[in-house]
């Protein structure tokens, strides 16, 4: 399975499906440590998380939030876990990229005035 981001990129929230989370985190921008193991493990923060399936990150927040765990315990943190499909990477496309946005469109003329 390919997935959209890799260790160390710098991502935003794109979809937020519930989760640990209290409010809406879309828009986010989190840096991307690692995968999931896939049995309990402690976050970054000593905190024990839900295993991930593959396609889920151990995150670290650009800011604190506030999160609730499966015992109903809320607390302010930067660390926690997020599925691969809910993020965009934001990283630099390399020397040859292309904009698609000119592919599509005409290239511009200068226009002459009488």
């Amino acid at each position: 399975m390919k997935l959209n981001c890799k260790p160390g990129d710098l991502a935003m929230v794109v979809r937020h499906r519930g989760g640990a989370a209290v409010g809406d985190c879309r828009g986010l921008l989190l840096h991307v440590l690692h995968l999931a193991p896939t049995t309990t493990f402690k976050l970054p923060n000593g905190e024990l998380s839900a295993p991930g399936n593959g396609t889920h990150w151990v995150v670290e927040t650009v800011r604190p939030i506030t999160v609730r765990t499966n015992q109903g315990r809320v607390y302010t943190t930067k660390y926690g876990i997020s599925a691969d499909a809910n993020l965009r990477p934001i990283r630099d496309p390399g020397d040859d990229a292309v904009d698609e946005t000119l592919t599509r469109l005409p290239a511009p003329v200068k226009e002459l005035l009488a």
